[in-house]
């Protein structure tokens, strides 16, 4: 997700979350596309909930902290822009969705999808979930 056009002005999104060191012309692009899973995971692991990495010219922001990814996606929407480069990889695998939209487009389909994810409908989850989860780390060992 790119800075809101406030942030961008002042630089404060990029001054207060932490990037790993990247190679100065391509960033973390290399890193990213080779296996991206490990590579988040990574950088979730070693510098928190909030980090930036650049892809070719563009930072991105990754946010773990469910409160904040609540914040930007809910409370804040119009504040936070996706880059035209983010929809479009977005779309090369989900299609046009609310995670490669943003404006009007992504307003009326999160109202649509919204009543899928409320507490009630997550609890009736649970139970296949966790059935889940259980079936496929049955065999993992340690350090899997």
């Amino acid at each position: 997700m790119s800075a809101s056009p406030a942030d961008r002005k002042t630089g404060t999104v990029g001054k207060t979350a932490p990037a790993p060191p990247g190679n100065p012309l391509w960033g973390h692009t290399v890193q990213f596309q080779k296996d991206p899973i490990p590579f988040i995971t990574r950088l979730h692991r070693e510098y928190g909930n909030t980090v930036r990495f650049r892809v070719l010219q563009l930072w991105w922001y990754m946010l773990s902290d469910p409160a904040d990814v609540y914040d930007i996606l809910v409370r804040r929407p119009a504040e936070f822009d996706k880059s035209r480069l983010n929809k479009q990889i977005f779309r090369l695998f989900l299609g046009k969705g609310i995670l490669s939209s943003d404006g009007d487009f992504w307003k009326k389909h999160h109202k649509m999808i919204r009543p899928a994810f409320h507490k009630q409908r997550i609890d009736n989850y649970a139970e296949i979930m966790t059935r889940f989860t259980h079936e496929q780390t049955e065999g993992w060992r340690a350090g899997q």
